[in-house]
Parts: C-alpha cells; structure tokens; sequence
C-alpha cells in the first residue's frame, strides 16, 4: 500500500519512492543489473503513470510471465515490452517513474499526478491546487468546502449537486459559473503536467514515440 506520512510515497517492498534509483535513457535504474533490452516502453504518460501507481501498490508476488503478459496488454501496454522484466524489476521501475513526477518544478503539477493516478485527494496532499483554484475564483468566494467538493468531482468523486450547491451558498447560475472556475484551472494543470511528464518519460526512452495523452 502508498504511505503518505513522511510526505514520500513508500511501496509494498519498503522503498521510499523520491529515493528510488533514477533511471537511464532506456528506463532501467542506474544501479541495476538490467541489460539493456529488458525494460518496459508505453503508449502514453497516461499508461505510464497509471501502470507505476498501480504496480507500486502490488505485493511483489511470483506471476507467470503468460499472466502478466496479459495482464498489461490489458492495460495498453505491448506484451514484448515486459519479456524478461522480473516482478522486482517492474516495482522498481514503477518507483522510478513516479520519482519522476514527484520532481517536476511545478508542486501543482505534481499533486495532480498524485491525485489523478495516484488517488491523493485528502486536502492535506491538495494545497497548492486549491491554492491555484482560489486565485481563479478570487477573493469573492466564501465556500472552500463546496470548491473541495468540486476538485474531488473533477477527479472522479460522486458528490450530489445539491451538497456542492448548501456547501458554496449561492445560487445555480453562481454554483455552474464555480465549477466552470475549477475546472478550467485544473484543466490548465493537468495539461501541464501531462506535458512535463511526457517529456521526462521521452527523454528516458520510456514512450513509444507517439504522443498520446489519454
């Protein structure tokens, strides 16, 4: 399971994943003992960061190679991207990429990455992008908890209109003008961020050289 308590992320093996071994051209970590043809390449960021976050959160079990094979082709990923990549091998290589997006210059971009893929949306791990979504919405707006409600719906949360609505105290036509606020500020981040990331993964070798975001 993720760890938040010292504000690293620590997976299942114990490795604390901004420590994790940063990774060469090719994906692997500079200190492992992986040839150069077995490392694991994506379609997209979003494969990426959704693979690690998953695979971080996996107990490091013994897997058949037929399984796992299909078990990423599920995911979008080419079966020949994992032959000959060990379990130990993909965990770390899953905390590398996630080191990855916890060192972009921008935090927002990063509790983005966190919350999106990561499932980090306490308001503890989301200050600076409630910190962004009040400087759009100005010094007018007197509901925090009604805009928390609208973050955590833009990340996939299921919360009533009428909570955001009691939450916010104003009306429709006020209530849809905030969302549209917050959503358009956290677009902005998450373009961002989406960007960056992809770069970082292109410029490790880590993308099958198409840009697909989604």
């Amino acid at each position: 399971m993720l760890a938040t308590g010292s504000g690293a992320i620590t997976h299942t093996a114990g490795v604390r994943i901004s420590d994790a071994p940063f990774v060469n051209r090719i994906g692997c970590p500079i200190n492992d003992r992986i040839s150069e043809r077995r490392f694991q390449m994506f379609r997209s960021a979003h494969s990426a960061l959704s693979w690690a976050y998953e695979t971080v959160n996996r107990p490091i079990v013994k897997l058949s190679g037929a399984n796992r094979m299909r078990e990423q082709s599920m995911r979008g990923i080419p079966p020949e991207a994992i032959q000959g990549l060990s379990v130990h091998e993909q965990h770390a290589q899953a905390a590398a990429i996630i080191g990855m997006a916890e060192r972009l210059p921008d935090p927002a971009c990063r509790e983005y990455i966190a919350a999106r893929f990561g499932g980090q949306t306490g308001a503890e791990h989301v200050t600076m992008l409630m910190n962004r979504i009040f400087c759009g919405l100005g010094t007018g707006v007197h509901g925090r908890r009604g805009a928390y409600k609208l973050l955590l719906c833009y990340f996939g949360a299921d919360i009533g209109y009428r909570a955001i609505r009691r939450d916010l105290k104003c009306r429709d036509a006020k209530v849809i003008e905030i969302r549209s606020v917050v959503y358009d500020v956290l677009g902005a981040v998450e373009n961002r961020a989406m960007v960056e990331i992809q770069e970082e993964l292109e410029g490790h070798g880590l993308i099958l050289c198409q840009r697909i975001y989604a």
